[in-house]
């Protein structure tokens, strides 16, 4: 699994002015069928199993790990029917409840049902509007809705509460380049491969960008580096295809373009964070592995 790792979040506690998403842009609504491959941002959850206390848990704190576990083995809807039976927990704090709607904000992406997923992510704003988190996962919605100004809003007010949060800065990234804005783009792809070196999907995400902007070879570059990371990369391959056809390696494109088939089943740049910024500062920031092809080729 490839993974988008934040060295370090600041946990940077401002309270921030937030504004609740009642509605959905119009060209937002209905359904995704405007993203491409790269625009469809998707998230596996890892669970954090806390260290064991002679305690006995509460019933939602173990309802929240079962339903991270689930999640993380696709069973989407047991996931959310389990997030739901924890937010019944009247006892839970203002912070705790806006994280589980955080996770099952994540879940409903998941799931494409994105109305759900945006009223969950709004939810958390309400209950705790300094979750950077909460942003940066409503972005990705956006995003997967082609709402993209929207969504670099949210990237933004995430990167103001956490500016070191590497997975908001490839997300804003990957909107600004579906804008246009390649040079604001390239920037902020440099800046998540700074705070997270390893990542084959910062790579690839600016040597797309480089494509955009004609510029063959720095692709070629960021491109090898992302399959040099993660050999089973699908969308590098495809993307440097495309570069080493435009120099007329047809050759080596095509051989690029038979990787990007036999690894087809590896998509996706960028992630939502589930579990918090505390997963952040830990690395643990994931990128889907395995989705249905049809979902990002929309």
């Amino acid at each position: 699994m490839s993974r988008l790792r934040a060295d370090q979040v600041p946990p940077k506690r401002r309270r921030n002015r937030t504004e609740d998403m009642n509605r959905l842009p119009g060209k937002a609504r209905g359904t995704a069928s405007t993203a491409s491959a790269t625009a469809v941002v998707l998230a596996a959850a890892l669970l954090v199993v806390p260290a064991a206390h002679a305690q006995q848990p509460a019933p939602s704190e173990t309802q929240v790990r079962e339903a991270a576990s689930a999640l993380q083995k696709n069973q989407i809807d047991q996931a959310i029917a389990l997030y739901t039976q924890a937010l019944e927990d009247r006892a839970l704090s203002n912070d705790r409840r806006a994280v589980i709607h955080n996770d099952r904000g994540v879940a409903q992406f998941r799931k494409q049902a994105y109305r759900a997923a945006v009223d969950d992510f709004n939810r958390a704003a309400q209950l705790y509007p300094e979750y950077a988190p909460l942003y940066n996962n409503r972005g990705n919605v956006l995003v997967a809705l082609g709402a993209y100004k929207e969504a670099i809003k949210d990237f933004d007010r995430a990167l103001v509460l956490s500016p070191g949060f590497a997975a908001a800065y490839a997300n804003r990234a990957s909107a600004q380049l579906r804008l246009g804005l390649v040079d604001q783009s390239v920037a902020d792809y440099t800046r998540a491969i700074e705070l997270a070196p390893q990542s084959a999907a910062a790579f690839n995400g600016r040597g797309q960008a480089h494509l955009q902007a004609e510029r063959p070879h720095a692709a070629i570059r960021d491109l090898t580096r992302a399959v040099t990371l993660d050999p089973r990369f699908s969308p590098a391959y495809r993307n440097r295809a495309e570069a080493r056809n435009q120099i007329e390696q047809f050759e080596e494109a095509t051989e690029d373009l038979s990787r990007a088939l036999a690894n087809h089943s590896v998509d996706v740049l960028g992630a939502p964070v589930v579990r918090g910024v505390k997963a952040a500062v830990n690395g643990t920031l994931a990128i889907y592995v395995g989705g249905d092809r049809k979902v990002f080729e929309r």
